[in-house]
């Protein structure tokens, strides 16, 4: 039985012979047909959007009809201003509006509270305000464990330096003494860090 198996499995016309499903999808011209899909320039839709990127780098997206304008007497976008303030309403960046739709990447400002974007414009010296953005919150750089959890990591970090410890032994051919105390000395002190870090942020008295 077995050997019938292996001389079956030893078949020119077997499975790695044969044409794959895969292949029959992808050279099926009916399977390949291409669909284009056309996105608007604008969806003529009042709206004022903020997307972060990183703990530096945020995105603007904006939209302003026509109506909108009328309604406040612009009459030109352009007289439109941006203003990003902070959770304390702040004026952290003033940003020009180029045009009715754009948009706007604000590089290397730190932000540590919540932010959102007011568009609005100048009349006599008064700013009046049009629009509001959604808000977005500061990156935490900071890991934070539930209670259940802070004791499990603290015995996993612990495990985990013990065998580098050990697997560290294995390294030292032609490794001087002071440079076998000075790699052991850097991951204590990473231990340490570790330790005081997730025990000033989970581990306090509440």
């Amino acid at each position: 039985m077995k050997n019938q198996l292996i001389k079956d499995s030893l078949e020119e016309n077997n499975f790695s012979s044969s044409t794959h499903t895969i292949e029959v999808m992808l050279f099926d011209g009916k399977q390949g047909i291409t669909k284009e899909y056309l996105v608007p320039q604008r969806y003529y839709k009042d709206q004022l959007v903020l997307l972060p990127i990183n703990s530096k780098k945020f995105y603007i997206y904006w939209e302003f009809t026509n109506n909108l304008l009328e309604q406040f007497e612009i009459e030109n976008a352009t007289q439109i201003k941006f203003k990003v303030i902070d959770s304390q309403s702040c004026i952290i960046k003033d940003i020009d509006c180029l045009n009715e739709i754009g948009e706007y990447f604000v590089n290397d400002l730190e932000y540590t509270t919540k932010i959102r974007v007011i568009a609005g414009f100048y009349k006599d010296g008064v700013f009046t305000e049009i629009m509001y953005s959604n808000k977005i919150g500061a990156f935490n750089t900071h890991i934070n464990y539930k209670d259940e959890d802070k004791l499990v990591y603290l015995k996993k970090e612990k495990g985990f330096t013990e065998i580098i410890c050990s697997s560290l032994q294995h390294f030292t051919i032609g490794m001087s003494s002071a440079s076998y105390v000075k790699e052991i000395e850097r991951l204590q002190e990473v231990s340490k860090l570790s330790k005081e870090t997730l025990s000033s942020h989970t581990l306090g008295e509440k």
